[in-house]
């Protein structure tokens, strides 16, 4: 049985297509800022595996308040998806199998949600 055969509620299917979507726009703002977002000294580099960061000043109260918030929205769908209802059904191996299934469903995917029956990104 493929990931496309098993059978999940459409609002799951909503769930973690929203929730790779809330990942990815939460990445691509987090790619743009400093390391920290709170003021931190730099960190030089010490041994030959070590890495060294420069030293970050305070962020904008803007920047922090709209990571914040797309933080909250990754853990709010997270939480639905892990949470919803449709998982009571299952125990052990299948309840694996079947949260993995949902995360490689193609309707699960924001990318092939919208592609036309039979095509891929």
């Amino acid at each position: 049985m493929s990931d496309e055969d098993t059978e999940f509620p459409d609002d799951l299917l909503a769930g973690q297509r929203d929730l790779y979507a809330a990942i990815a726009e939460r990445d691509a703002f987090a790619a743009s800022l400093p390391w920290s977002l709170e003021k931190a000294d730099a960190i030089p580099k010490s041994g030959p595996n070590d890495f060294e960061r420069p030293a970050v000043g305070d962020a904008d109260e803007e920047v922090v308040a709209t990571y914040a918030k797309l933080r909250a929205r990754v853990l709010e769908l997270a939480e639905f998806v892990s949470c919803h209802r449709h998982w009571a059904s299952f125990d052990g191996p299948a309840l694996v199998k079947a949260r993995s299934a949902l995360k490689h469903h193609p309707k699960a995917h924001p990318a092939l949600a919208d592609a036309p029956e039979g095509e891929t990104a």
